[in-house]
């Protein structure tokens, strides 16, 4: 009868004896921060394996079926909103009613009201100044 061999993981050699000064100091760090104390082993496996699970088959079919799980949603949402479209009737158009016999008036237009400009003088018709803003005089004795 041969000796059984043990079986280990396969990702077991990246597991090292200790972790590192810089995994000790990024767990003090996260425990600061977060005030939860962290396992120093743990963290230094969630870093240096992350990689590696993102690229593994497992996580890769978990992103393919949530790739269609979202392409099915959005194809039930649109025939969902072209149903609701589809529901609502169009608006009756009102056809205009033919003006009454004898002649059109038009209305005047409403006077306008115009505002100055910035860095404009308004005056009255005597040429006295009753609103001034950013004047300047550019008279033969003003320097």
């Amino acid at each position: 009868m041969a000796p059984k061999k043990p079986t280990t993981a396969p990702l077991a050699h990246r597991v090292p004896a200790e972790p590192t000064a810089l995994i000790l100091d990024y767990c003090r760090w996260l425990k600061e921060q977060t005030g939860y104390d962290v396992d120093p082993m743990s963290v230094y496996l969630g870093s240096a394996l992350r990689g590696a699970f993102k690229k593994s088959p497992g996580n890769q079919k978990r992103l393919a079926a949530q790739a269609e799980r979202i392409a099915a949603e959005k194809v039930a949402r649109e025939q969902r909103r072209a149903e609701r479209a589809a529901k609502v009737e169009k608006p009756k158009v009102e056809k205009p009613k033919p003006a009454p016999k004898g002649k059109a008036t038009k209305a005047a237009p409403a006077p306008s009201r115009r505002r100055p400009l910035k860095g404009s003088t308004v005056a009255t018709a005597e040429g006295v100044v009753i609103a001034q803003q950013r004047h300047i005089d550019l008279t033969d004795g003003a320097q």
